[in-house]
């Protein structure tokens, strides 16, 4: 399976990674959602584990536009913000659920 992991956190980013190549996941990294598309456009991932606040792109832009490109790419967001917009709205632009 194909990974990509997008957190504009650097060690947030490198846990998760390191955690996913230990089960065996081919993982890719970015660190804003259009990096992310830019990667996701040019080697699909099988899921994306997205971070919503970011600078440039967030991930709900990120996610509704690999949605819209990738619909078989699945999106996950990650967040720490339990704001009710942030989740809605990552699930409204196609994430399959939220941690």
């Amino acid at each position: 399976m194909r990974v990509l992991v997008v957190d504009d956190r650097e060690d947030n980013r490198y846990l998760l990674c390191q955690l996913l190549r230990g089960h065996g996941y081919a993982v890719q990294e970015a660190d804003q959602g259009a990096q992310a598309l830019e990667l996701a456009r040019a080697q699909p991932p099988d899921l994306v584990v997205s971070d919503l606040l970011m600078p440039v792109m967030d991930g709900i832009e990120a996610t509704a536009a690999i949605k819209r490109e990738l619909p078989d790419t699945e999106v996950i967001a990650l967040t720490s913000v339990l704001e009710d917009a942030s989740v809605i709205g990552a699930i409204r632009a196609g994430a399959l659920g939220y941690l």
